[in-house]
């Protein structure tokens, strides 16, 4: 049975069974030539080992591509080795002792290799400017197993156009495995530290700045070293040493003190079998933390870092089979580090950082076998970072094909808001970490599940943000929970903001009230008009105003008028006549009773004037009253005869008599009758007498009084009647509401009060009148 070892990255190795024996050749590392390496081989660019399929949805990475390089390309690196600003990669290929250099296209594809010589069982891969001339070159691990034990690093100085010079051997410990760079002395040269398994120790080899290195020393650790990595843990600016040792379950820190040397190590547990080892702030706070693939347990183990190159205790996340190479990067671009491994089973295991140093659950992808180093790069320019996996014959490229998270907020332009008020909303997409490019495509606006309107970002509010805008103002009355919408683009995540809550209130009103005529007569209807609109900043309300205006003259209300649309754009008018305001001035008000959209308006004055088209002063004798209007004032007549159709004012005048048959209105106020008062069949309203509701002051009247046949209404209040009152026939309604039916109340009655036939019968209001006589009739209680 024959059979060959594949050494991994820590000099550990797996059997991969041919057909018989468990063992295999044995070899030592030599010395770097002094004669020119040969011609580098270049093959025709491969095709890819495993077809693109279409990447799942919601997946980071698309299908592997998978670039040909020699045998068991374990070790990966990247780094521009043309100075074009391109990602090339490099490949180690373990068991054809040669690294495979492959272009970069720019566009995360790759051209046909180059091939290049190194010393046998190359290892771990890294690239670097060791000579300081801006041209980076390789660094690769070498060396066997037991019983030669011999190690060595091999330098290949880049020439700037994507070839390298002969490689250059530097002696290290046994069997190195990891190898990590770094400026340990702080003098702008690049040194290299080797973790050697053969031997238990690591190596420094402290860089000359021109491509060689001093002669190593070297530093006790665990048992059969691993990986490594350098990093400042401390915040001293001294690059410290991570070193992963697979025996003894734990990782080795050992602190820089910035000349090049190093304190003794510490350990710390780090689950079974540690073997690869990752540097990053998990957190957020500035502490660098490890991740370490614990390759027995199937599990990375997180050490969140104190910040003083101490650690605490690891805690375990699930990943593939047996994890070997570890990385840290921001694939989601979230400002949070997520952790990338591979392992035994062919697969890439990602977990996603909250950052808090917890990770989500695993998410596998295929790529890379046997634990081969896995890179974060990104490939091709975009920003987002990609990665590269060794393996088994080939070097696997997986592009980042995630799309960048950001942060939506959306803002009103006034909060709270009054109805039919126009409201910009604003919703700013920004991404979570700034990348040189602001987010495109469109914004929906909702009001809960309702669509208010979608619009397009534009660039602003800060450096790689869009914003949309919209403006509404068909916003009810009332608490609204808005959102807006981000639809996404190729590169950026879509989402919803957070909710707004937008307050809209009831919007104010401007009124106007006017008089259909002013001055006008005494028995001629007047109509009110009072407009009611919304007032600033309501400029485009979905509704008009309704409800109703309730007129009034002075205290005494007069009429209630239902809006209806008119008096201009979003306006309601609402009317209402009267035709029985007694001559003078009057203070009329109207007062919108508002409604869910719409304030209770102002109170709105306006003044009218009464007047007649007859007026009757000082003495006079008979008085025949006849169409359209007479008044009588401060005059003392003899007898006064009410034609119909005429409307008739009396006030503070002396009357021989009062007839009146078919008026138009009839009222007396503050006046002294000698004889009788006799009306009939008047179409209008008559009143002798009424303080509470028209302002009427009492009157004397020596005789007695007589009303039949009215048909508008009648009030007889506050008098003293010396005679006796009759009030028959009467049907119709006042002016007032409480002329519904007839009043009769607070008179001072010699005679008797009786009442028949009225339609409905007579009330006092609650204000009794005085009666010496006997009260009969609809009159009994009154």
């Amino acid at each position: 049975m024959s059979g060959f070892r594949v050494p991994l990255r820590g000099g550990l190795a797996v059997l991969l069974v041919t057909v018989a024996a468990l063992a295999g050749p044995t070899t030592s590392v030599r010395a770097a030539s002094a004669t020119p390496a040969p011609a580098p081989e270049r093959a025709v660019a491969p095709a890819p080992e495993r077809a693109v399929a279409a990447a799942p949805a919601g997946s980071l990475f698309a299908p592997p591509v998978a670039y040909k390089a020699g045998q068991y390309p374990f070790e990966v690196a990247v780094g521009d080795f043309h100075g074009t600003g391109r990602v090339d990669l490099a490949a180690g290929n373990n068991y054809d002792n040669t690294v495979s250099v492959f272009p970069s296209n720019g566009d995360g594809t790759f051209a046909a290799p180059q091939t290049f010589p190194v010393d046998p069982y190359p290892g771990q891969l890294l690239t670097g400017d060791f000579a300081g001339n801006g041209r980076i070159g390789l660094a690769i691990t070498a060396g066997d197993f037991p019983p030669s034990n011999t190690g060595a690093v091999d330098v290949l100085l880049g020439n700037g156009d994507g070839t390298f010079q002969p490689p250059r051997s530097f002696a290290v410990g046994a069997n190195p495995g990891g190898l990590a760079a770094g400026d340990l002395r702080h003098d702008g040269r690049l040194d290299l530290v080797t973790a050697n398994t053969g031997d238990n120790t690591v190596s420094v080899l402290l860089g000359n700045g021109d491509g060689t290195f001093q002669p190593q020393h070297t530093y006790p650790v665990g048992r059969e070293p691993n990986a490594l990595a350098l990093a400042d843990l401390t915040g001293n600016g001294r690059l410290d040493l991570v070193v992963t040792n697979d025996l003894d379950n734990t990782v080795s820190v050992l602190l820089g003190n910035g000349d090049g040397t190093f304190q003794p190590q510490h350990t710390y547990p780090a689950g079974q079998y540690p073997r690869g080892v990752a540097v990053g702030d998990l957190t957020g706070n500035g502490h660098p933390d490890l991740v370490v693939a614990a390759a027995n347990d199937n599990a990375v183990s997180v050490l969140l870092g104190n910040g003083d190159g101490t650690f605490a205790a690891p805690r375990s996340y699930p990943v593939g089979e047996f994890p070997a190479s570890v990385a840290v990067g921001d694939l989601t671009r979230d400002g949070h580090l997520d952790v990338i491994t591979t392992g035994n089973d062919a697969k890439v295991s990602v977990l996603l950082g909250n950052g808090d140093g917890t990770f989500q659950p695993r998410q596998a992808y295929p790529g890379g076998s046997f634990g081969g180093r896995v890179v974060v790069a990104d490939l091709t320019g975009n920003g987002k970072p990609d990665l590269v996996v060794g393996g088994d014959g080939a070097v696997e490229v997986l592009l980042n094909i995630s799309r960048r998270p950001v942060t939506t907020n959306l803002s009103s332009s006034v909060n709270p808001s009054v109805f039919g008020q126009p409201v910009s909303l604003t919703d700013t997409v920004c991404p979570v970490l700034a990348a040189g490019k602001a987010p495109t495509g469109t914004v929906t606006f909702k009001d809960g599940r309702n669509v208010l309107g979608t619009a397009t970002l534009s660039p602003g509010s800060g450096p790689d943000c869009g914003r949309a805008t919209l403006s509404t103002a068909g916003l009810s009355v009332g608490p609204h929970g808005l959102t807006a919408d981000y639809a996404g683009d190729g590169d950026h995540l879509g989402g919803p903001s957070a909710a707004l809550t937008q307050q809209v209130t009831p919007a104010q009103v401007a009124t106007s009230l006017v008089s259909s005529a002013d001055p006008a007569t005494l028995g001629s209807p007047v109509t009110f008009t009072d407009t009611v609109c919304p007032a600033l900043p309501s400029t485009s309300p979905s509704a008009a105003p309704t409800g109703t205006v309730t007129f009034a003259d002075g205290d005494t209300t007069i009429g209630t008028g239902t809006l209806a649309p008119g008096g201009g754009p979003n306006c309601s008018r609402a009317q209402a006549s009267w035709s029985h305001l007694l001559p003078g001035s009057h203070t009329i008000t109207a007062r919108y009773s508002g409604d869910t959209d719409y304030q209770v308006g102002p109170v709105e004055t306006g003044s009218q004037q009464i007047g007649c088209a007859r007026t009757v002063t000082g003495q006079a004798g008979s008085v025949v009253a006849s169409g359209p209007s007479t008044c009588i004032v401060d005059a003392t007549v003899g007898s006064v005869l009410v034609e119909p159709g005429a409307a008739l004012f009396v006030g503070h005048s002396t009357l021989g008599a009062l007839t009146g048959r078919g008026a138009a209105f009839l009222g007396m106020c503050a006046s002294t009758v000698t004889g009788t008062v006799q009306v009939a069949d008047s179409s209008g309203f008559v009143v002798i007498g009424d303080p509470a509701e028209e302002g009427c002051a009492g009157n004397l009247i020596h005789g007695s009084v007589l009303l039949s046949d009215n048909h508008g209404g009648a009030a007889i209040a506050d008098n003293r009647i010396d005679g006796t009152v009759d009030v028959v026939g009467t049907t119709g309604a006042g002016p007032f509401p409480s002329d519904a039916r007839p009043r009769i109340e607070a008179n001072t009655v010699e005679g008797s009060l009786d009442c028949a036939g009225n339609t409905p019968p007579p009330g006092n209001n609650g204000r009794p009148n005085t009666v010496d006589g006997v009260r009969t009739g609809q009159c009994a209680l009154l």
